[in-house]
C-alpha cells in the first residue's frame, strides 16, 4: 500500500488518476493489516485554543498520539488537545497558514468515531486513513477542509456521515455496509461514485447522493436493494449515468431520479414499483433499455415525461413495458 496514491472520486478496488495530493502535505503512515487505527493529517492554525472536544470514540479505552511529540494518552470518551503552534516545526507550514501534525487513534475494537466540528476554525482535518473492521459508525463533522478519506480492509459500516464536506476522493477497499443511506449527501466535489458492491445486499439506498450537484456517474456493480431507495439521487443535477443497482426487492423508488436533468442512462434492474424519469435527458435507446429492465407487474406506472426519446418510441417499443402490465406516462 502506498501513501501517495493519487486517488480520485469515490472508488473501490481501482486507482484513477485525478485528484493529486498536495506536495507539501506530510506523508500518511501505513496502517498494517490486523491493527485498528485512524490516522489523520491535521492542520493547526496559529490562533489555536485548548481544543477539548476534537473527537469522540465509543469503544472503551483508546490511545491517541497527538503528533506533536507529547506522550500518547489513554482516553475514554471525548478527547482533545492543547497545541502550541509556535513549537510545531516550521517545515510543516503550508501556504494556507497552518502547521501540520499526524494524529493517530488506536483502539483494540473501534465501534464508532465522531470527529467534532467544535473547533473547525482552529484545526483542519485534511486526510484520513481508517482500518477498523469493527467500526459501524463514522461521522466526520469537521469536513470543511477534508480532501481524502480512505478505508482499508473490510468496511462494515451501518452509518457514514461526511457532513457534506469538501472531500475530493473517498476510497473503500472492501465496502460491506448494511445500508448506504446519506453516505454522499451534499458532498459537492465528488464527481463519480464507484463502489464494488457486487453480490451484496443493503437495506437502504435512501438519499445516498441527494443534493450532490457535482456527481456525474454512479456504479454500484450489482448491489441488491432490499429496502427504500427514496430520493437516492434527488437533485443530482449533473448526474449523467447510473448503473449496477438491482431494485427488485426495493420497497420504494419514490423521487429516486427527481431533478436529474442531465440523466442520459439509468441501467437499474428489477424495477417493479412506480418510478419516474420525468424531465431527464433519456433518448430512445436508453428508454428501451429501461423498459427491458422492468419486471412484470400489475397497476404500476413508469413516467417518462419530457425526455427527448419519448416521442420517437415505436408502438412495439412501448409494448415492451405495457405487455408487462405497466402504464406509461409520457
Amino acid at each position: 500500500m502506498k501513501n501517495d496514491l493519487a486517488l480520485h472520486r469515490v472508488l473501490i478496488n481501482k486507482r484513477v488518476q485525478g485528484w493529486v495530493r498536495p506536495a507539501d502535505w506530510l506523508p500518511m503512515p501505513d496502517i498494517p493489516a490486523g491493527e485498528q487505527k485512524v490516522v489523520m493529517l491535521v492542520g493547526i492554525h496559529n490562533d489555536v485554543p485548548d481544543m477539548t472536544q476534537m473527537f469522540t470514540v465509543y469503544s472503551g479505552t483508546y490511545t491517541v498520539d497527538w503528533g506533536d511529540g507529547s506522550p500518547p494518552e489513554n482516553i475514554i470518551g471525548t478527547s482533545g488537545h492543547a497545541y502550541d503552534y509556535a513549537a510545531l516545526p516550521e517545515a510543516t507550514l503550508t501556504p494556507d497558514g497552518y502547521k501540520q501534525v499526524i494524529i493517530t487513534i488506536s483502539c483494540p475494537s473501534f465501534t464508532s468515531l465522531t470527529i467534532s466540528n467544535n473547533f473547525k476554525s482552529h484545526f483542519a482535518i485534511l486526510d484520513i486513513s481508517v482500518r477498523a473492521p469493527s467500526m459501524n459508525d463514522l461521522s466526520i463533522q469537521a469536513s470543511y477542509y477534508a480532501q481524502r478519506l480512505r478505508f482499508f480492509g473490510p468496511a462494515n459500516l451501518t452509518s457514514l456521515n461526511l457532513n457534506g464536506g469538501a472531500f475530493e476522493t473517498v476510497y473503500f477497499e472492501d465496502p460491506n455496509p448494511t445500508k448506504t443511506e446519506r453516505w454522499f449527501r451534499n458532498c459537492y466535489r465528488i464527481t463519480d461514485i464507484d463502489l464494488n458492491m457486487a453480490g451484496k445486499t443493503i437495506t437502504s439506498l435512501e438519499r445516498i447522493a441527494e443534493y450532490n450537484y457535482a456527481v456525474k456517474s454512479v456504479n454500484l456493480h450489482g448491489v441488491k436493494v432490499s429496502g427504500t431507495s427514496v430520493a437516492a439521487f434527488y437533485n443530482c443535477s449533473s448526474l449523467e449515468e447510473v448503473s449496477g443497482i438491482d431494485v427488485e426487492n426495493a420497497t420504494s423508488l419514490s423521487s429516486m431520479f427527481a431533478y436529474c436533468y442531465k440523466l442520459r442512462r439509468a441501467n437499474i434492474t428489477g424495477i417493479a414499483l412506480n418510478i419516474s424519469f420525468a424531465d431527464c435527458l433519456l433518448h430512445r435507446p436508453e428508454l428501451v433499455e429501461i423498459f427491458n429492465n422492468l419486471k412484470t407487474v400489475s397497476g404500476q406506472t413508469i413516467t417518462i415525461t419530457n425526455n427527448p426519446g419519448a416521442a420517437s418510441l415505436t408502438a412495439a417499443e412501448r409494448a415492451i413495458a405495457t405487455d408487462k402490465g405497466w402504464t406509461i406516462s409520457g
